[in-house]
């Protein structure tokens, strides 16, 4: 497979530090995360060959919509080789009503070792205040040539103020093939001040296209934490 260079992780990140030494409009947030997971799974199939992995997200919300962030996370595509995820990416957010919201933008994604699989998606989304819908289109999915589309929701449950309930799932289907392969998760999450405690059940198919690989576990209980700042 071929393999590409990729500047945009780096320069999203020039980007936000260049932001956050500059004056801001009063609704304007730079913010970013921690998050601590038991596997890396990335639509029902582990990037981490099912091993912890750590995600540090920096973020800059402008006060007209728009906004971009970037990530870096631990990945481990072949076994006691791991490497680097990079992600870079930009949208814009508007009000539809009240309630309702949209969202378009785009994102692209790098590996520090393997980088014939980088590759890039476009996204539009509708916004409620207790789920999403969004769908993303890839010309060159994990750099195999393949065309995709991916239709994830998500949809929560309060139960508390600190406790709720949460279900996500999608479908993804390559173009030119027949039939789409499923994920799925099932859990709960407590908030304890900056802290954000998730435990979940994620199971995905082993049907292509994409599916979860024989030397993996299609279904496995998930555990994350991540700290907001």
């Amino acid at each position: 497979m071929r393999a590409r260079r990729l500047n945009s992780p780096a320069s999203a990140l020039l980007a936000l530090l260049a932001l956050a030494l500059t004056p801001m409009a009063a609704s304007s947030q730079l913010g970013g995360s921690l998050a601590f997971e038991s596997d890396y799974r990335f639509r029902g199939v582990s990037l981490s060959n099912e091993r912890p992995d750590v995600r540090l997200t920096l973020a800059y919300d402008h006060a007209s919509g728009a906004y971009l962030g970037t990530s870096v996370t631990r990945v481990e595509f072949r076994p006691d080789q791991p490497g680097l995820a990079l992600q870079a990416y930009a949208g814009y957010a508007g009000e539809i009503v009240p309630a309702w919201r949209w969202e378009a933008g785009a994102i692209k994604t790098h590996l520090s070792k393997g980088s014939y699989y980088d590759y890039a998606e476009a996204y539009l989304g509708l916004l409620a205040e207790r789920g999403s819908l969004r769908l993303y289109l890839a010309p060159d999915y994990f750099g195999t040539d393949a065309r995709t589309a991916y239709l994830e929701f998500g949809w929560g449950w309060p139960l508390t103020p600190e406790l709720r309930l949460f279900v996500q799932g999608g479908a993804l289907h390559k173009f030119g093939a027949s039939g789409n392969r499923l994920d799925a998760r099932l859990g709960a999450a407590w908030q304890t001040g900056e802290l954000d405690w998730q435990l979940a059940w994620s199971v995905a198919q082993r049907r292509a296209p994409f599916g979860v690989p024989a030397s993996q576990r299609s279904s496995l209980l998930w555990l994350g934490t991540r700290w907001s700042f």
